[in-house]
């Protein structure tokens, strides 16, 4: 599926009331890639770790503002 696409399943998921479970196959692709950008900025694992924890729950929370056509990946890196 294109990433525009998945955002844009994600979005009308998160729009019919859908439980945050079908938000876990992004959050098991994107966590290790999240998680090295998140060390690099901060040296701290732990630091690191709650950081992409709250970068998921922001994205899933806030699912509705997300530009349209972006890609998902470049939008959670932004949060």
């Amino acid at each position: 599926m294109p990433v525009d696409e998945e955002l844009e399943c994600l979005r009308e998921a998160r729009r019919s009331g859908a439980a945050p479970e079908v938000f876990l196959p992004v959050v098991e692709r994107l966590s290790e890639s999240l998680y090295a950008r998140a060390l690099e900025m901060t040296s701290h694992p732990e630091e690191s770790e709650r950081i992409v924890g709250e970068s998921f729950q922001k994205a899933w929370l806030h699912m509705h503002e997300a530009p349209r056509g972006a890609s998902l990946d470049v939008w959670l890196r932004r949060i």
